[in-house]
């Protein structure tokens, strides 16, 4: 069995690649855009859906529903609308994305770093029950 933080991190890295790749595409370049859309596709498939096991196995049972609920959702909700009026402040600032998807990559590099880092809890030992 593979732990979900390393698929984690392999989608984030496969993650970063498509961004690279979509940074650097040539304009006209159908075949590039296409890696782009694969790597991206790979990347989130691996990484969205170990996000409710890695809460589990870190968290466990009871904290689960509250954790998910005040922060899957509303921190994706919230990034995904605040990137792109980011991105195009930047951009109408400095004529250009660079510094957005630079800035994109660093963020994803350090989530990669944070996941491989982040070792799962070891389970508690059970207190040794007193002879009756």
């Amino acid at each position: 069995r593979i732990e979900a933080r390393l698929i984690f991190a392999v989608g984030l890295v496969l993650t970063v690649a498509s961004l690279v790749v979509l940074w650097l595409v040539p304009e006209g370049n159908l075949f590039l855009l296409y890696t782009y859309s694969v790597l991206w596709g790979l990347g989130f498939g691996l990484t969205y859906p170990v996000v409710a096991p890695l809460i589990g196995n870190y968290y466990g049972p009871v904290n689960f529903a509250a954790i998910s609920g005040t922060s899957i959702y509303p921190i994706s909700t919230g990034i995904g609308g605040l990137v792109p009026i980011g991105a195009g402040y930047f951009y109408d600032t400095f004529k250009s994305y660079n510094l957005a998807f630079g800035s994109l990559l660093v963020v994803a590099v350090v989530g990669i770093v944070a996941a491989l880092l982040a070792t799962p809890p070891r389970p508690k030992e059970a207190a040794p029950q007193p002879a009756s």
